[in-house]
């Protein structure tokens, strides 16, 4: 049984929804164009973190992707 990552609606011209999950240190990302991707290991601060920021993509690009310390992959 596929476990799924719930997710909830973020204020971001790029990303749509955001979701965690705890026991897998797992976040899934829902970007507007449709993909969803799943980056880990991620930490429950860094989840909070994302989701207070102000800005979402600027939150996701210095500290997911410039970091390259998350492995993502796409799922359908």
């Amino acid at each position: 049984m596929k476990h799924e990552i719930k997710r909830i609606t973020v204020n971001s011209s790029n990303i749509s929804e955001i979701g965690y999950d705890e026991l897998t240190k797992t976040m899934e990302v829902m970007f507007k164009h449709g993909g969803v991707y799943h980056y880990s290991p991620i930490t429950q601060q860094a989840y909070i973190s994302f989701l207070r920021s102000k800005s979402k993509g600027e939150f996701f690009h210095q500290n997911i992707i410039k970091n390259k310390l998350i492995h993502n992959k796409k799922i359908k």
